[in-house]
Parts: structure tokens; C-alpha cells; sequence
């Protein structure tokens, strides 16, 4: 069986990006509301920096977001990234990191990468720097946000929260809806 962090490192760049800004407004009321920058109206990654950002404007963010999937060298990209950050949203307080990487297990063990964390905060500085990584992401997944799992991951409830039930009585009601009209009996422009 495949674990919630598995399937979340398997995510396209673009899937992740939606996926983190549905699910930073949930971890707090001032990740909202969260713009879009990294990707255009399809949903397809673009270049945009920073990738989301609260506020009027990307250059007059307060909170400037960047996502990475990167697997190898990720503590590089999410150096740059800060720095790019930084420099794109002068005026931002906060520099959040939204990544599916282990920090913990996968962190570089030689070379410049060794004090990534460091390095990505005093980049930022004076803005705060707020890292979320795979395993605080996968922990929110698998409990309070598992109708964001099942959406982007394919992986269904183990328990039952307030946003496990609407999620799972919209897709009843959509089911129910479409198994109606092949059948002919449900006529939506009639109801």
C-alpha cells in the first residue's frame, strides 16, 4: 500500500500548487485569500514569482508562497526560491515554503545544503519564514484534510470529518445525478 507522503511526491508541479493553496487557508485564516501566480487559468505551471501570494498584488504580496517538487537538490531550489521570493515581494512579511520533501530524512548531508534552513532564513529576513514540509503536509492530509487527499491523491476517508461528509455527499449527489439523466428520468433544464 502506497503511504499519503508516496503519493503526495508524485504530484505534478501544477496539481501541488492547487493542492497548497487549498490547503494553507485551512492551516490558518491569514493564508486567505491565496492568488494564483505559478499557474495560468488551466491549471498548467508558468513561470510566476512568486508561485501564490496573499495580497493585492505579487509585488505588494504580504505573504509571498513558493512551491517546489523538486526531489534532487531541493534544499538548492528552495534557497533560490526564498531569494527569488524576497526579491520579487519586498514589502512581504511572511516567505512560506510548501514542499513534499522529508526534511528531516532527505536533507543534504555534504556541501553548501547542510544549513539549508539557515540560509533560507536569513534570505528572507525580515520577513518570517514558515517551511511546510511532507510530513506536517501528509499529517494534515490524513486527518483534518482528507477530503484534500482523496481529491489529489486517490486515497479515501479512514474517518469521518465535517469536510469528509459534504465531499462525500456531493459525489453521492453527482453519481446519483448522472446515473439519473443515462437513465432519462432526471432532465436538468426541466428542474
Amino acid at each position: 500500500m502506497t503511504s499519503t507522503l508516496e503519493k503526495l511526491q508524485l504530484l505534478k508541479d501544477a496539481e501541488f500548487h492547487c493542492l497548497g493553496d487549498e490547503l494553507l487557508p485551512r492551516i490558518s485564516p491569514e493564508y486567505f485569500p491565496i492568488t494564483p501566480n505559478g499557474r495560468n487559468e488551466r491549471g498548467d505551471s508558468i513561470v510566476g514569482n512568486p508561485d501564490s501570494y496573499v495580497g493585492n498584488s505579487a509585488k505588494t504580496s504580504r505573504i509571498a508562497i513558493e512551491y517546489t517538487v523538486q526531489s534532487k537538490g531541493w534544499w538548492n531550489k528552495v534557497i533560490k526560491d526564498v531569494r527569488d521570493a524576497k526579491t520579487a515581494c519586498e514589502q512581504a512579511k511572511e516567505i512560506v515554503l510548501f514542499l513534499p520533501r522529508d526534511v528531516d530524512r532527505e536533507k543534504p548531508t555534504k556541501g553548501d545544503g547542510v544549513e539549508w534552513l539557515a540560509t533560507a532564513t536569513s534570505a528572507a529576513t525580515p520577513a518570517k519564514l514558515s517551511v511546510y514540509s511532507g510530513k506536517a503536509i501528509c499529517h494534515l492530509l490524513d486527518t483534518t484534510c482528507q477530503d484534500l487527499r482523496l481529491k489529489y491523491l486517490g486515497i479515501p476517508f479512514s474517518t469521518l470529518s465535517w469536510h469528509a461528509l459534504t465531499s462525500n455527499a456531493i459525489l453521492v449527489t453527482e453519481s446519483m445525478l448522472d446515473r439519473l439523466k443515462a437513465l432519462g428520468r432526471y432532465s436538468p433544464e426541466h428542474y
